[in-house]
């Protein structure tokens, strides 16, 4: 059954909030893979478990996406960003910090995004 251009472009807020849920949960188990290094080598456990479950997140919401892929994947990626605002306000993590996340989080998008055509090629 196709889809007209209409009902593809309709912005659907259930799915990216899920995802965008998913994204959290996914960092959460980053930060506690991370919590069992000691010194220095938590900020590149840190890191490098961020970078795979962030990736790994996007993955499956560039599998999960209905429409366009590229599209439900920039307002995942807006609203994980913004949603990380409220590490802020909890003295998680500097305001510095959260903007400079946007230059990654689009990064892990792409990566992750790519990688879901392995998975589900079409939409």
């Amino acid at each position: 059954m196709s889809r007209t251009r209409e009902q593809a472009s309709n912005f659907r807020f259930g799915p990216i909030l899920r995802d965008v849920a998913i994204l959290w949960v996914l960092t959460g188990l980053g930060g506690f893979v991370a919590g069992f290094a000691q010194g220095a080598a938590r900020f590149w456990a840190l890191a490098v478990s961020n970078l795979f479950f962030i990736t790994v997140g996007f993955v499956i919401s560039g599998c999960l996406a209905i429409g366009s892929r590229w599209k439900h994947l920039a307002y995942v990626a807006l609203f994980t960003w913004l949603s990380c605002l409220i590490n802020v306000f909890f003295g998680l993590i500097p305001l510095e910090h959260w903007f400079l996340s946007i230059l990654f989080i689009p990064l892990f998008m792409a990566l992750g995004g790519g990688l879901s055509y392995v998975f589900k090629r079409t939409i």
